[in-house]
This record gives C-alpha cells, sequence and structure tokens, in this order.
C-alpha cells in the first residue's frame, strides 16, 4: 500500500478518518506539525499529507513550511489541509504553498479519499498529461449552524455525516460564524440558536442580514429542531 501522512490533533477525527483510509492506504498519523515533521523526515516516500491547520506546538501551514524547506526544490507529496474554515489569510497562504485541495470541516471520509485517489493518480502521469486538481466535487448545499450547545452540534455533525449530499458547518461562536460567512461563498442556509451566551440570536440575525449575501438566506435553529423532534415522534 502506498503511504499517506494524516496530521489532525484530535483523537476522534484522527481514528475515524484513519480507520476510513487505512482501506485504502498505509496511514502514518500525528496529532501535531511537529510529530509529522519527524515522521515525514523517515518517510519520505509518503503520496500525500493531509494535515489540520488549527494545531497545538506546530499548526499546519508551519508544518507544510517545513516540508518545503526539507524538500529544496524537489516534488513533495500531494498536500490536502483541513480546518473548522478558511479566512482570507490563511487561503491566501496556502496558495502561496502551491496547496488547492481545501476541505472545510466535518470531512466525509469518501469524498475525502476519492479526492485523494484523483490527485496520486494525477501525480504519477507525465507532466505533460497532468490536469490541475483542485477542491473537488462541491455538495449540493452548504449549511451553517450556530449553536452554543456542544452537545446539539455533535448531533448535527453525526447526521450530517450521513448526508453527503450537504455540508454541515457547525459553530458555536456566533462572532466567529459572522467571520466565517464572509469569506465563505458558498453557504446556502443558516440555522441559529436564539438564546446564546455570547450575542443573541437577533443580534446575529441582523449581522447576517446586513450582509448583502444573507439577506434572504437566515433561518433558526429552534425552529429546525422543533420540525426534526416532531419527524421523529
Amino acid at each position: 500500500m502506498k503511504k499517506i501522512l494524516l496530521v489532525e490533533d484530535s483523537d476522534r477525527q484522527r481514528s475515524k478518518l484513519g480507520n476510513f483510509l487505512s482501506q485504502d492506504w498505509c496511514v502514518l498519523s500525528a496529532q501535531n506539525g511537529k510529530e509529522a515533521l519527524e515522521l515525514y523526515e523517515k518517510n519520505q516516500d509518503v503520496e500525500a499529507i493531509i494535515t489540520d491547520l488549527n494545531m497545538p506546538i506546530m499548526g499546519g501551514i508551519e508544518f507544510i513550511k517545513a516540508v518545503h524547506q526539507q524538500a529544496g526544490g524537489s516534488s513533495i507529496p500531494a498536500i490536502f489541509a483541513i480546518s473548522s474554515f478558511f479566512d482570507d489569510s490563511s487561503m491566501e497562504e496556502l496558495k502561496n504553498l502551491g496547496v488547492h485541495l481545501k476541505f472545510v470541516k466535518p470531512i466525509i471520509p469518501e469524498r475525502l479519499n476519492k479526492v485523494l485517489k484523483m490527485a496520486i493518480s494525477n501525480m504519477h502521469r507525465p507532466t505533460g498529461q497532468r490536469t490541475n486538481v483542485q477542491l473537488v466535487e462541491k455538495k449540493a448545499k452548504t449549511i451553517l449552524f450556530v449553536d452554543d450547545s456542544p452537545e446539539i452540534l455533535n448531533e448535527i455533525t453525526e447526521y450530517f455525516s450521513q448526508k453527503p449530499e450537504y455540508e454541515a458547518i457547525c459553530v458555536h461562536n456566533p462572532a466567529e460564524a459572522v467571520n466565517l460567512f464572509q469569506n465563505h461563498h458558498e453557504i446556502s442556509y443558516i440555522f441559529c440558536d436564539i438564546e446564546m451566551p455570547q450575542m443573541s440570536g437577533l443580534t446575529f440575525a441582523r449581522k447576517i442580514r446586513s450582509i448583502p449575501s444573507g439577506k434572504k438566506i437566515l433561518k433558526t435553529l429552534n425552529s429546525f429542531l422543533k420540525i426534526s423532534s416532531s419527524k421523529k415522534s
């Protein structure tokens, strides 16, 4: 099996992705960039690197820069960046580092593996026959959920992980959700809680509606949960 390097500080996410990808690849796992760099030094034959951006000790962008430094102009593996969201600054840095494959959490393992196979197959083609593989097979709808309850967001994440036609982005901080919406231009729907300690749902709604693209897509998470509960009963 060909080797890939998975870098993710969340034990749960690392285990979930690693277990699925190990069906097709020899998966080397690390929980931060420093640990991943040590693994990469001993395994220069890895075909691809999948790395989270926000990690302790050494983050994903710093790790990618270190991989480039080690390569010294030689070819490097295909690199996939994963994160809860990508702001303008991180998008620009990743572009400058040649990283075009980006996935917003939560990650659907089947989709990641499909693109992984495409990217590695592309790398092994003669230079003149390579295509510009970028991200990639967008889902039909991207939905942003905002709620201060981790339990509710976890349930939403689990539910939508079985719905490949949707991408669910879950955020517990309304201010962060506003920033994310401004930088993520493919969000189709927003569901928000009404009562949140950092910012009320009404204040959040006003901020979203002040953004031109946000005027027609805001809904309430409370209504969504009531509909879901009634269907279950």
